[in-house]
C-alpha cells in the first residue's frame, strides 16, 4: 500500500526506531509527497538530518556532516514556514545551531594553522547569534520551558551580551532555577 499515508508514516516511525535513519527519511520523503504541506513531516526531516550531523561528526565524516546540516535547517525551516508557532522547530533550530557552534569550538582547537583556527572561531560565534532568534521565539511561545532559557543564557554568556544574560538569569530565578 505505497499510497497509504498511515503506513508510510509507521514504516518511518518502525525505521526510525530502529536507527535507519536514511530509510525512515525515505519513507518522510515519501509522506511529504502526499502531504507537502504538512510541518510535522518537515520538521521530521529536520530531526532526522539533524541527528544524521552529530553522527557524521562523531565519525570525522565533516563534509558530509555539513551537507546533512543544510537538510536540517531546510527541514526545520520549512516547519517553521508551514506552521509559525511550530515552538518545537524553533527550538530544535536554535539548539542545532548552538550544538553546531560548540562542535566547531572543539574542531578549532584541533586546529594547528592559527588563521583556520580563527576562521572556525568566527563560525562558531556566528552560529551562537544564529541560535538567538529562533531560541527567542521559542520562549515566546513557551516562556515557562527552563531548557531554553538556559541555553539563551549560556548563548549570551559566551557572547558577552551581558543585559540580555542578567534578563535570562532573573526569568530563570523565578521558575525556581
Amino acid at each position: 500500500y505505497p499510497n497509504n499515508l498511515g503506513l508510510i508514516i509507521e514504516e518511518f516511525n518502525y525505521y526510525l526506531s530502529k536507527g535507519d535513519t536514511e530509510k525512515a527519511q525515505a519513507s518522510l520523503a515519501s509522506a511529504i509527497e502526499k502531504e507537502p504541506n504538512n510541518p510535522v513531516f518537515h520538521f521530521n526531516i529536520g530531526a532526522t538530518f539533524d541527528e544524521l550531523t552529530a553522527k557524521k561528526r562523531k565519525e570525522g565524516m565533516h563534509e558530509e556532516a555539513g551537507v546533512f546540516s543544510k537538510k536540517a535547517i531546510e527541514g526545520y525551516k520549512k516547519a517553521i514556514e508551514l506552521k509559525s508557532d511550530f515552538s518545537d522547530a524553533y527550538f530544535n533550530l536554535g539548539i542545532f545551531y548552538y550544538n553546531e557552534s560548540i562542535e566547531l569550538n572543539s574542531m578549532a582547537s584541533d586546529i594547528k594553522d592559527q588563521t583556520l583556527e580563527a576562521k572556525s572561531l568566527a563560525m562558531a560565534k556566528e552560529y551562537l547569534n544564529d541560535a538567538i532568534p529562533y531560541l527567542e521565539k521559542a520562549h515566546e511561545l513557551q516562556p515557562k520551558d527552563v531548557n531554553t532559557l538556559k541555553v539563551l543564557k549560556s548563548i549570551y554568556f559566551n557572547l558577552e551580551k551581558d543585559a540580555e544574560y542578567k534578563v535570562v538569569e532573573e526569568k530563570l530565578k523565578a521558575l525556581g532555577q
